[in-house]
This record gives C-alpha cells, structure tokens and sequence, in this order.
C-alpha cells in the first residue's frame, strides 16, 4: 500500500490494489481517503519522499492509470510512475521491485494475465528531482505491512 499524508496527520489517503485469485475477483484500485496512518494492521512505513499538495490530484489520476494487479506489484508501478512525474526521488522502484514476493496462485494468475512492467528510473538518472520536507508537505510513506519482506 501507498500512503499520501499531511506531517504529523491522523488521517491518510491509502492507494492499494485489492481482490485477486485468492479472494476470488478482479483486481480493483482503491484510493481511500481518511484511512487512519497508525492503523493496526501497518507494522512499519518507510518514507519514500514529499510531494506539494497542490500534486494531489496527478497522484490520484497515476493512481487509476496503473493497472490493478498483484499488491506489492501495484505499488512498485505506482511509484515507478511518480518516479517518472518526477513526483517522487529516483530509485525506490527498481529497489522495491527486487523485494517483491508472490504467492504461486499469484504468479499463475499474472502469468495467465500479463501486466507490462513499470519503468523504473535509476537514481543516478539526471531526472531525478529536487524535493525538500517542509511543513504543509504530502508525505508517501510505503507500508511494509501490506509489503512485506523476508
């Protein structure tokens, strides 16, 4: 899951990719608003960078461009995509895609229902941009709980 939060917030907006094989549906994208940032079910966040408020809805329209897909995949090529808006740093991508972890009913599902891969950018690309914390800030945090890495 990607989360998009105000510093200091309660509240977040949740991007994430839900249904699949094993709930038996489609894949669907959620973008959830007012989802709380310190919910049980997240163990840990990595802060992924800080992006203008007034980018909010070119996160959302990237959002419901990427095609549904497995979760961790999903994510991986939503931040590929702000890689690309220069929205996010460089690099998280390619760094997330090689963490990825499928389940065997998931890699048969994707295999039977391809979905091109993201463009990852490197981080030493001349593309990447300049982006500073400050207050006011839409923070995008990648919740490892819904990500997880062994």
């Amino acid at each position: 899951m990607l989360m998009g939060c105000s510093r200091n917030a309660a509240l977040a907006t949740w991007y994430h990719s839900t249904g699949g094989p094993t709930r038996h549906k489609p894949y669907s994208v959620m973008i959830q608003a007012g989802k709380p940032v310190d919910s049980p079910g997240i163990q840990s966040r990595e802060y992924l960078g800080s992006v203008d408020p007034k980018h909010s809805r070119e996160i959302t329209a990237a959002a419901n461009r990427v095609p549904a897909q497995q979760c961790q995949k999903y994510v991986v090529a939503l931040i590929a995509e702000l890689e690309k808006q220069q929205l996010l740093p460089c690099g998280h991508a390619a760094r997330l895609n090689r963490k990825v972890q499928m389940s065997a009913t998931a890699r048969d599902y994707a295999q039977q229902h391809p979905v091109p891969p993201p463009q990852t950018i490197s981080p030493n690309s001349s593309s990447q941009p300049n982006l500073s914390v400050g207050p006011g800030k839409f923070r995008l945090p990648h919740l490892r709980s819904q990500f997880s890495f062994k």
